[in-house]
């Protein structure tokens, strides 16, 4: 009798083995380990996303160089995401479009993912804890009124936070000008924008981002000069001459003509690289009649992409850039949420 339970134990556990193999393994890393994450829609010839594949059916190459990929998930894989929507600014012009965007996203949300909704100003706020919606159900969020001073990073690592127990694949995306406080301060009392090798500040939360890796996807209003909303007040006070250029230390020559420029150019360096740290991407809206769409975009990019990762043999850090491609064994179109990493200042 012992032997035939043993046989018997022997046979399942053999059946149980061959049906782990035959199943896409999900790798999870260790978060101390550097990892190169990235999302990738695979499309067929006429244009549709293919969601079934396999990792099997997967390559990644840095610089050409073939890497052992050691994360991977398939699309139909569930998600969390988190909606942060920046409540400082001309707050009353741009919600009418933070709520259509928001609505457009919960409609395109799969079944098996869920959503939280949250803001940001001088604090993290969480508007709606995480949730699952059904179809054709109304969800209504209040968003609050216009808060003064801007926390950007420390609000989006808070959210990160709100991911701590969660397995299922994760995602922010934050409707933002990306102007913060800190880094606006700081601009004018150097004369200049911190330069990012020695904003130790953004250093930690870069570093603090990819440890967490939840990827970050921005759409980014406000940080094109040819595109300011008519009350952008940053910008007038570093380009009007009435404003800071009036200033003793800019009649000394202690100031930047470009200030006004550089400013934004710093606010958008920042976005990119927090990006790139986690594995998302950076949209930019013309105007605010694109955020809808970019929402919309992102909703459904979000609901066909593969999550993909490897350990990168270089340093992440060493200032150069580094190429990423991920190719299908078929020869599919492969749409990735970034092409590099690496580089700049």
């Amino acid at each position: 009798m012992r032997k035939r339970q043993y046989l018997w134990a022997v046979l399942l556990c053999s059946f149980l083995v061959l049906a782990l193999q035959a199943q896409d393994p999900v790798f999870k890393l260790k978060v101390d380990v550097p990892v190169v994450s990235l999302e990738a829609v695979v499309k067929d010839s006429n244009g549709r996303p293919l969601t079934h594949l396999s990792l099997a059916d997967f390559d990644i190459y840095e610089d050409g160089e073939r890497q052992e990929i050691r994360y991977f998930e398939i699309a139909e894989n569930p998600r969390s995401i988190l909606l942060v929507f920046d409540v400082t600014g001309v707050i009353e012009e741009q919600k009418p479009f933070m709520l259509q965007a928001m609505d457009v996203f919960f409609k395109n949300l799969r079944e098996q993912d869920r959503v939280a909704v949250a803001a940001m100003g001088p604090e993290f706020e969480m508007l709606m804890n995480f949730r699952k919606l059904e179809k054709g159900k109304t969800v209504s969020v209040k968003l609050p009124p216009e808060r003064i001073g801007s926390n950007i990073y420390d609000s989006l690592s808070m959210g990160a936070r709100r991911f701590s127990k969660d397995d299922t694949r994760r995602a922010i995306i934050a409707m933002t000008d990306g102007r913060d406080t800190f880094t606006w301060r700081e601009t004018q009392r150097l004369g200049k924008v911190p330069d990012l090798s020695q904003d130790s500040d953004m250093k930690g939360q870069i570093a603090d981002a990819r440890k967490r890796g939840v990827p970050y996807y921005f759409i980014a209003l406000d940080t094109d000069p040819r595109y300011l909303g008519k009350y952008d007040m940053e910008y007038a006070f570093f380009k009007n001459p009435d404003g800071y250029m009036r200033t003793k230390e800019y009649g000394n020559g202690e100031r930047s003509p470009t200030i006004a420029e550089d400013y934004l150019a710093g606010v958008r360096l920042r976005m990119e690289r927090l990006a790139e740290a986690t594995g998302g991407r950076v949209l930019y809206p013309r105007n605010l009649s694109e955020v809808v769409f970019f929402f919309e975009q992102l909703s459904q990019e979000l609901g066909q992409s593969y999550s993909l990762g490897y350990v990168p043999k270089s340093s992440l850090d060493d200032g150069k850039v580094h190429k990423i491609e991920v190719r299908t064994k078929a020869g599919y179109k492969v749409e990735q949420s970034r092409a590099s990493y690496g580089g700049g200042k």
